[in-house]
């Protein structure tokens, strides 16, 4: 198995446990997304900052790479803001599945700038991702049908995961993964200090002491599943990367399960036999998908 894969697994796994935490988190602890990427975002770029510092020469590259890369952390943390939204909005299972329209965006820009192409079983397996997807987000009330909120915030996601893989493609060509993280890490912090002092009132105000460190462990989490996914895009097609990133429902949908059937009070997720059923026929088609990407 190719590094790139493994790479994309592991940080899957880690995303994974980092979601279900971030669900709790807003459920239960801090409901306010601003909030909870301030903590989250400056946990995960402090981590980024000491692996920096240990095994990368910061200073070592142009000043060309220096912006590209503080502009790389920027899109992360903004990001992190509108999956807070999303995640806020929606059922875990439901808002993650919805992230796999980030290769409709990756495709033309890795092809722009890379000239990366594929097979026409790699094309139908995007296109797959991206109509499970669509399903997935598809409500159905009792006036109309009409696509979930979370959609538009996915979208918006899925826009700057695009931009970001492909920026960060980019300049792995051009200097050292390790020493990247440093300056990923200013343009991170720079949008959480500008959020803290916006809201430094409410933050200080709504923060529970258990939401604090529940949202720390995240973003430490969260930054060692960014090494793994940052290797991946470095050592892989930054198209076929993100795609396959779609595995990442599934580990998903299976953990709500799992915890729900457990620990029932943990995550709110609506659970009728109608809703599991469309979440399992999406995620079957996103599973699918990711074999013709493969």
């Amino acid at each position: 198995m190719e590094a790139w894969i493994i790479y994309t697994f592991i940080a899957v796994i880690f995303w994974t446990i980092v979601e279900l935490i971030d669900k709790y988190v807003l459920d239960y602890e801090v409901k306010d997304p601003i909030i909870a990427t301030i903590v989250c975002g400056v946990a995960t770029f402090i981590v980024f900052q000491i692996a920096a510092l240990r095994y990368g020469d910061f200073f070592g590259m142009s000043l060309k790479v220096i912006v590209i890369a503080i502009f790389a952390g920027i899109l992360y943390n903004l990001s992190t803001w509108f999956y807070y939204i999303g995640m806020q909005k929606e059922d875990m299972s439901t808002f993650i599945p919805l992230l796999s329209i980030a290769p409709l965006f990756v495709l033309p820009l890795g092809f722009i700038f890379f000239g990366e192409r594929f097979t026409l079983s790699t094309y139908s397996g995007i296109f797959l991702t991206i109509v499970g997807a669509i399903l997935i987000s598809y409500k159905k009330t009792r006036s109309k049908a009409r696509l979930t909120s979370g959609l538009f915030f996915a979208i918006y996601i899925a826009i700057i995961y695009a931009v970001r893989a492909v920026v960060l493609k980019y300049i792995t060509t051009l200097a050292d993964i390790w020493a990247l993280m440093f300056w990923i890490a200013v343009g991170g912090i720079i949008v959480s200090i500008i959020m803290y002092l916006s809201y430094r009132k409410k933050v200080q105000k709504t923060i529970s002491k258990k939401g604090f460190s529940h949202l720390i462990l995240s973003g430490i989490l969260t930054a060692f599943g960014f090494f793994a996914g940052f290797f991946a895009v470095a050592k892989g097609s930054v198209t076929l990367v993100t795609a396959l990133f779609n595995i990442q429902p599934m580990f998903a949908f299976i953990a709500v399960i799992t915890i729900i059937k457990s620990y029932p009070k943990l995550i709110k997720e609506r659970m009728s036999k109608h809703i599991m059923f469309k979440k399992f026929i999406a995620i079957v088609l996103m599973i699918i998908g990711t074999v013709l990407i493969i």
